[in-house]
């Protein structure tokens, strides 16, 4: 039976299929029905919650920028700045300029019109500057607070805190004398050393930050709640009703999104700035009020079932019928016949099919065509590689016979530049390689000096430090080369002499610093600057190609991000009439790297 079922065909096996569902249980089918519109209903109500829930934190948080932004426009006013750093001039002029920019700077922040914050204060550093306008206060109120101290010895910037009455500071005639909690979020006010002038502090009441928990009136659907070190600050209705206390602080030690027991539904989130827990709790009660139409149309479903079982035997045997017809053109075409096509008459799964078909076929064609014209291309370059092959040695020989014919006539400085030369010419030309050792770089750029001290004589000196154990590291071809030429061409301009050094440096296990540095006539600030930036963003001015080795620069320049990233860059300093000095910062290459 095994076997007979086996070798059935597609369209017997589908229409026993459907056959054979249509005698399964209705008692199952409604029940599976049941339990996945249940589960469905009540994946829509966690996600309407979720929403929800969303709209709560969006609103809080909103809030919390806006704190976060005045906070930040205060303590970066470089009027409030300059007023916390400076000594207080105890004159008219200095207590009009209290009144009048200081203040009004934070007072213009009270009347923000997004936000009813409670209070702004700033705690002053500077002992010298007399409290006042109910804002201005000595940060000596604070010294005994372990928040405060807390605050002052971290690393961080801002932070928020709950506090009330002399947990935050005492003042007999001021309202956080009150003993009433309230958000405060405070912001240190620092001087470019990292000198903390002062503390800001923005309050704000539970009522005000959290206002649509506040003011949204409690339902059947939706009822939040707010807790904070596990204890509740606010609640719409109360959660002992729902949940208990320790039933929520411990799914949400958990971190889960939601928890749900026989009747409701718990969505929670949190604060992470302020340290607040919070959520909804969603009834489970309308769910079995849309369920209950749903046991009627069980039953329609059956019906049409059994008709839909016989319009599927005729839909599925003509949908069969254009399937045989496409494996027998994909046959052919498996046995080699590329030039047949799949007729394309409707534009339906079967359309489709036979039209990516025929679409492949002619792709297989292209590719035949393409590789066919490859294999072609490649002999002809492997043979014109062999003729270029004779080219470079045809150079080093010429050099050679016109170096001979120097010693010959007595020029052996002539001769020993053009010896130089072909030796600069076989390291461009003797390797496919994009990269050479520290060592044969540093011979290249001696060779290169000598050839040039052809024109300049003993005006120009090189040395170059290179320890033993950087020698095989690798760097790209031609890197420094131009960085000397440079060097020559702009530090010999009203110089008698020039001396370069090439230092090589290992700054970590990972790079290696190059520095090419020259007693030149150097670069003024303003030019040193502007390279600076230039080289760093690869945003170059639009300037003339001429022989100035700026071009030179860039190309290395451009050479290094390209090769080893965006972070390796050329890097000068200078000091104008005394030295010029360009710095690379490369990884540490190993030897036989590409």
């Amino acid at each position: 039976m095994k076997n007979n079922f086996s070798n059935m065909s597609m369209l017997n096996k589908f229409t026993l299929a459907y056959i054979l569902l249509v005698f399964i249980p209705v008692v199952l089918i409604s029940s599976y029905s049941y339990y996945q519109a249940h589960l469905f209903y009540e994946k829509e109500l966690i996600e309407e919650s979720k929403k929800y829930l969303k709209y709560l934190k969006d609103d809080i948080t909103q809030k919390i920028d806006i704190i976060r932004e005045i906070s930040e426009n205060i303590a970066y006013n470089s009027t409030v700045y300059s007023f916390l750093k400076r000594e207080f001039n105890f004159n008219q002029f200095g207590y009009e300029v209290y009144r009048q920019e200081i203040y009004t700077i934070v007072d213009y922040a009270m009347i923000y019109d997004k936000l009813n914050i409670h209070m702004i204060r700033i705690f002053m550093c500077n002992e010298t500057i007399p409290e006042g306008w109910g804002y201005f206060f000595s940060d000596r109120r604070l010294h005994e607070k372990d928040w405060y101290t807390n605050f002052i010895e971290s690393e961080d910037r801002e932070t928020w805190l709950r506090l009330k009455g002399s947990e935050y500071f005492q003042h007999v005639n001021l309202s956080n004398a009150k003993d009433k909690e309230q958000f405060v979020f405070f912001r240190k006010i620092l001087d470019y050393d990292g000198t903390v002038l002062g503390i800001l502090a923005v309050e704000i009441f539970d009522e005000d930050i959290f206002t649509p928990f506040f003011y949204t009136v409690s339902s059947d659907n939706y009822n939040s709640f707010i807790l904070y070190n596990n204890r509740i600050l606010h609640e719409s209705t109360d959660m002992q009703n729902y949940f208990t206390i320790d039933q929520i602080t411990k799914n949400l030690d958990l971190e889960k999104d939601y928890f749900r027991n026989d009747e409701n539904i718990l969505i929670n989130d949190t604060i992470d700035s302020l340290g607040v827990k919070f959520g909804v709790v969603t009834s489970l009660s309308s769910i079995d009020k849309l369920i209950s139409s749903l046991n009627i149309n069980l039953i329609l479903i059956n019906v049409a079932t059994l008709i839909l079982v016989v319009i599927f035997y005729f839909t599925i045997n003509t949908f069969f019928y254009n399937i045989r017809q496409c494996m027998e053109t994909m046959t052919k075409a498996v046995q080699g016949d590329f030039s047949i096509r799949i007729p394309v008459r409707k534009r339906n799964e079967i359309g489709i099919i036979a039209q990516d078909f025929n679409f492949m076929i002619q792709k297989v064609n292209e590719l035949i065509h393409e590789v066919v014209r490859k294999e072609t291309a490649q002999k002809e370059a492997q043979l014109n590689a062999l003729q270029y092959q004779i080219n470079p040695h045809f150079f080093y020989n010429t050099l050679d016979i016109l170096a001979g014919r120097m010693i010959l006539l007595g020029n052996y400085e002539i001769a020993e530049g053009i010896a130089d030369f072909g030796k600069i010419l076989r390291y461009n030309l003797s390797s496919s390689s994009r990269f050479s050792t520290f060592l044969e770089e540093s011979e290249h750029i001696r060779n290169y000096i000598m050839l040039q001290k052809v024109k300049y004589g003993d005006k120009l000196s090189l040395s170059i430090n290179l320890p033993d154990n950087l020698k095989n590291y690798r760097i790209l071809k031609f890197t420094l080369q131009p960085i000397v030429e440079n060097s020559i061409i702009h530090g010999l301009v009203d110089q008698n002499s020039l001396q370069i050094t090439i230092d090589f440096v290992a700054k970590d296990e990972d790079r290696v610093e190059i520095m090419v540095t020259d007693n030149g006539i150097g670069i003024s600030k303003q030019e040193l600057h502007r390279m600076n930036i230039s080289f760093e963003n690869s945003v170059y001015d639009n300037e003339p190609q001429g022989n100035d080795g700026s071009i030179g620069l860039r190309n290395i320049n451009e050479r290094l991000k390209l090769f080893y990233g965006k972070e390796f860059f050329i890097r000068l300093d200078s000091v104008e009439g005394l030295h010029t000095r360009v710095a690379l910062l490369i990884p540490q290459i190993g030897e036989g790297s590409e």
